[in-house]
Formats: structure tokens, sequence, C-alpha cells
């Protein structure tokens, strides 16, 4: 749990600075890096609002790094995989705005704890915030949009 915490701060770091190696260089080594254009098909599939992406099942554990361009500098997603599922914190990012959009706890890759999902309308941005346990919503917590 402790690493996933500072594993976190980092990512958040290097989304401010621009440098996601650093978190490469941090980690211990038996965790592997995947990275990845977000909405590649091999990894991630549409949800039904045809807007955002999730990962597919199966998927390879380890920390996975989604971004935006080619270059790997405009991060999209990062989240870490344990037997193929979502375990942990998943961050994304927004594409133009360059906000972090959504933070969500997951458990067996199931939705369990706070999910926080941002909004950004007419340059201020809104918070609303959620509970989940194994994929269902327990109670809204706040909501400002």
């Amino acid at each position: 749990m402790m690493f996933r915490i500072i594993l976190l701060s980092i990512i958040l770091l290097s989304q401010i600075s621009g440098y996601c190696q650093t978190v490469k260089d941090l980690s211990p080594s038996n965790h592997a890096y995947h990275y990845f254009i977000y909405g590649d098909k091999k990894y991630m599939e549409l949800e039904g609002n045809k807007i955002t992406h999730t990962f597919k099942d199966n998927i390879s554990d380890g920390l996975w790094l989604g971004f935006y361009d080619k270059e790997y500098t405009d991060t999209a997603i990062v989240a870490i995989m344990e037997n193929g599922l979502i375990e942990g914190y998943l961050l994304r990012w927004h594409k133009k705005e360059k906000y972090i959009q959504e933070i969500a706890e997951y458990k067996n890759g199931k939705l369990n704890g706070i999910r926080k999902v941002y909004v950004k309308f007419e340059g201020v941005i809104y918070e609303n915030i959620y509970r989940f346990k194994d994929n269902v919503l327990i109670e809204t917590i706040k909501m400002e949009w």
C-alpha cells in the first residue's frame, strides 16, 4: 500500500513536470512498466458513452502509463494492474485541458472506495465525489456539477 501511495505521488509530480521517466527509475525492479497510446485497441475498449476508454480484461501486470501523444509526454491515464485487473488507484487526465479528470480506487478490477470526477465549465473545475463497493454506487458524497 505504501508503494502505491509513493508511486501515486511521483506520478502526480511527474505529470506536473512532464517527466514520467522519473517513475521508472524509482520503482522496485519486480514491477513491469507498460507505455501505450491511450485508446490502443490491444489494451483498451470504448465504454458505452463512446468517449471514455477502459482497460480490457487480463492485461499484463504492472504499471500502465497511457499517453495521448507518441512522444509519451502527455499523460492520459495511469493504473496498476494485478492478476490482469486494475488494483489501487486509476488516474485519468483531460486531453485538452490537462487537469486530472478522475481519481478512482479499485480492488480486484472493480470500483471500491472513493471515485472523484472533475468537470471544468467556464474556467471553473467542479468536483463530484462518490463511494463505490464492488462497482455499485453506495453514496454520493459531494456533487458540484
